[in-house]
């Protein structure tokens, strides 16, 4: 592929990456076995993939403003809901009724070219475009939307898959693979909030007609743990032995033990809590079952990424035991010499919370494709500590959904 795409580039050395990408991926072909999530776009064809026709690109903006739609960029600039990052194929992981998608087709034929809209597949959906046919001149952007309803007839949390192509009076037909997977209810994974006395307002979406409910469960304040540092040049942690770490100097230890009626467990890192020599912090987290049992701790978390970013959440039945014993190690990955400092929090949710939201969404009715801006409130936080809430949605038979609060008051 990096070879195909090389020779692309040398037949149209203006063309960015991600215009390269896009005509490979529009030209494919699929055979019988097709699948979008084995094959991707498809059988490459080279020859076609030089003259596509239309191509989607995208620039550095527009990946940060996906990264930060992910959380994964806190930067200045806009948010963009990963859907719309201008790709050549549309995926939607949870699409609460109805979802509309932006796309820009950029022309890069030789002559203007009218293109009429069409696809195939995508079961249990209809699907309508902005335009059923546009004209588009060399060098020309046309931007176009297209909106996908669930009908009845389409199962919740299972992927459709079909087609979008655009067939061009020039011979060039662009073909866009397509998956959509319908779900009860939509809500963010994650939400924040800071300041001892304030608000959040987030939306949820329905794709269901009846009854929400929500079971809250916080604001609790974390168990902080304040610790200093040395580095380790290699970054290696020795997971079979991680307290040589500890006596090494490069790694920190401490404890938590699971309360009763915990729901949820989250230990957690953040690049703002820790010291300017302090660049990258890995997280290691063990556990052993509740005494009396014989102290075997196991590697049941990690999150090692490039910074002190770094969140491990837990839900499963031995964590949640009242009693079970964590070992929580923090690795540095990414020290200067001489050493540095942090700190490190550890929740357990459970249904006394140390600081109850001060106001709270009430249980309504609710109808298919319904957006509902929903807020807590908190007040009186005391200084220099973070919080977590959780929020769980329910339709009176089952959780759809859960939403993560955290605030901080440092």
């Amino acid at each position: 592929m990096t070879a195909l795409g090389a020779l692309i580039k040398q037949a149209h050395p203006d063309w960015s990456p991600m215009m390269v990408k896009s005509a490979l991926m529009t030209t494919a072909y699929q055979k019988n076995d097709y699948d979008p999530f084995f094959w991707g776009a498809g059988h490459v064809d080279p020859n076609k993939a030089t003259d596509p026709g239309l191509v989607f690109d995208s620039n550095l903006d527009d990946w940060l403003a996906f990264l930060k739609g992910q959380g994964l960029f806190t930067g200045p600039g806009p948010t963009m809901d990963a859907s719309d990052l201008n790709s050549a194929s549309i995926a939607i992981g949870d699409m609460a009724g109805s979802q509309t998608v932006s796309r820009k087709a950029m022309s890069v034929g030789s002559k203007s070219e009218t293109y009429t809209f069409s696809y195939t597949g995508l079961p249990g959906l209809t699907v309508t475009p902005s335009a059923t046919s546009f004209t588009a001149a060399p060098g020309s952007v046309t931007p176009w939307n297209v909106t996908f309803l669930r009908t009845a007839s389409a199962p919740l949390s299972v992927y459709s898959k079909g087609m979008i192509k655009w067939t061009g009076n020039q011979g060039h037909i662009v073909t866009m693979p397509v998956v959509v997977q319908p779900v009860r209810f939509q809500a963010p994974l994650e939400v924040s909030g800071s300041g001892a006395t304030n608000t959040v307002t987030y939306n949820t979406k329905a794709g269901y007609t009846g009854n929400l409910s929500y079971s809250i469960r916080g604001l609790q304040a974390a168990t902080k743990f304040d610790r200093t540092i040395g580095p380790d040049a290699a970054c290696n942690f020795n997971q079979a032995n991680p307290n040589a770490n500890v006596a090494a100097g490069n790694a920190t230890v401490d404890s938590f033990t699971t309360p009763a009626d915990a729901s949820y467990i989250r230990f957690q890192l953040f690049n703002a809590d820790t010291s300017a020599s302090v660049h990258d912090l890995d997280l290691f987290v063990y556990r052993a079952p509740p005494a009396p049992a014989a102290e075997n701790y196991v590697l049941v978390l990690i999150s090692a990424g490039g910074d002190s970013n770094e969140v491990a959440n837990t839900t499963s039945a031995g964590s949640l035991a009242p009693g079970a014993r964590f070992k929580i190690y923090v690795h540095g990955c990414g020290v200067d010499a001489g050493g540095g400092s942090f700190t490190s929090f550890a929740w357990a949710l459970t249904g006394s919370a140390s600081n109850p939201f001060s106001s709270t969404p009430a249980n309504h009715a609710v109808t298919i494709g319904q957006v509902d801006p929903t807020t807590f409130g908190w007040s009186g936080l005391p200084l220099g500590n973070r919080y977590l809430g959780r929020v769980l949605y329910s339709d009176g038979a089952s959780t759809m959904a859960a939403t993560q609060i955290g605030v901080s008051t440092r």
